[in-house]
């Protein structure tokens, strides 16, 4: 008989299209971390190239980031988030004819803590991104509500809505905007290193499983680099977490 081949079977199916909802995983002890590891590890890889193959070919060296992007740390993830997100949306800038990151930031800016009509998730999900790298705990806290109620739908619902109206329904039907679930996952890591919140890094693994799962699709340059920046950070943590816990991979 042919022996059975192992593999982490959460990102074997375009999670977008047919969700996972993780009811009634058999339990397999150290063989899932293992899969995990491995499954990741290409992931990173693939996603990796692709970022040096788009930085390269517009003249960008990328040996920085990758050197400060494998030993995170909360003062290196300022530097490589305010460094290179500037970087990637310039290239960005030059195919799109249009700043997106910066204009992100300038709408914030000029909205303070007005709430509009209706909320692009986008925005307020890199808002969040860089309160917590300012560490403005007290305007962190005012966009809680936001945050929890982004993790609550995705959990319950495995989608993602570019636009919700302030009574918190979507706005449109388009839920296949793969940066929003990384931006999501990024705030729920951010917020897990700060008070090891396991519920966050399950549902971060979950949003990672899902950008994972899609990863044949052509990503921007700006969005290669946040799911590295995710997918380095899950891993990160949970290396961490088997570790204090005695589990050797």
């Amino acid at each position: 008989m042919e022996a059975k081949v192992n593999r982490y079977r959460y990102i074997e199916k375009n999670l977008l299209d047919e969700p996972e909802y993780y009811k009634y995983s058999k339990y397999e002890g150290s063989k899932y971390f293992e899969n995990y590891f491995s499954s990741r590890n290409k992931c990173v890889s693939r996603f990796e190239k692709e970022y040096i193959s788009l930085m390269q070919g517009k003249g960008q060296s990328c040996s920085d980031f990758f050197l400060d992007v494998r030993y995170l740390s909360l003062v290196r993830l300022r530097k490589i988030f305010s460094e290179n997100i500037r970087v990637v949306h310039e290239i960005q800038s030059e195919a799109d004819g249009v700043g997106r990151v910066s204009a992100i930031i300038k709408k914030h800016a000029c909205d303070g803590d007005r709430l509009s009509e209706e909320i692009e998730t986008e925005s307020m999900l890199m808002k969040n991104i860089f309160l917590h790298l300012s560490d403005n705990f007290s305007s962190i806290d005012k966009n809680k509500e936001w945050l929890n109620f982004f993790t609550a739908r995705f959990e319950v619902t495995r989608k993602i809505y570019i636009t919700y109206n302030k009574e918190m329904k979507p706005v449109t039907e388009n839920y296949t905007f793969i940066r929003n679930y990384v931006l999501l996952a990024i705030n729920l890591l951010l917020l897990y290193e700060k008070n090891l919140n396991l519920k966050m890094l399950n549902c971060a693994l979950k949003l990672n499983d899902l950008i994972c799962s899609n990863i044949q699709e052509t990503l921007s340059v700006e969005d290669t680099f946040l799911v590295i920046l995710s997918l380095r950070l899950e891993l990160k943590f949970v290396k961490d977490l088997t570790s204090r816990n005695g589990l050797t991979i």
